[in-house]
């Protein structure tokens, strides 16, 4: 409705890239090397380029960044935890284990 109030007969189409875009940073930096300019001059501006753009700081902030689990996921895990605990009271019930074979570690 909202399209059609701006002169637009379609809905606009987000292409892939651009959501893409958004989720990884992705800036292809380009240095190209003059006539008469050295080599370290060429790479100090290239690192520069790469200072001023934020890809090392990004890529450093991203580094041991971990998705959360899922909630399935954590209650697996909690069963089988479960699951080992009464395992290990039902030996040591039974005398199969002594209290310190795991607790001096």
């Amino acid at each position: 409705a909202h399209y059609a109030r701006r002169g637009l007969n379609y809905l606009p189409i987000l292409r892939e890239n651009v959501i893409l875009s958004r989720m990884v940073k992705t800036n292809a930096i380009e240095v190209v090397k003059g006539a008469v300019e050295t080599n370290m001059s060429v790479m100090r501006r290239f690192s520069k380029r790469v200072s001023g753009n934020g890809i090392v700081r990004a890529s450093r902030s991203r580094r041991y960044n971990e998705r959360p689990k899922s909630a399935l996921k954590q209650k697996n895990e909690a069963i089988k935890r479960m699951a080992k605990r009464s395992a290990y009271e039902r030996l040591k019930k039974l005398g199969k284990i002594k209290e310190s074979e795991f607790r001096n570690r």
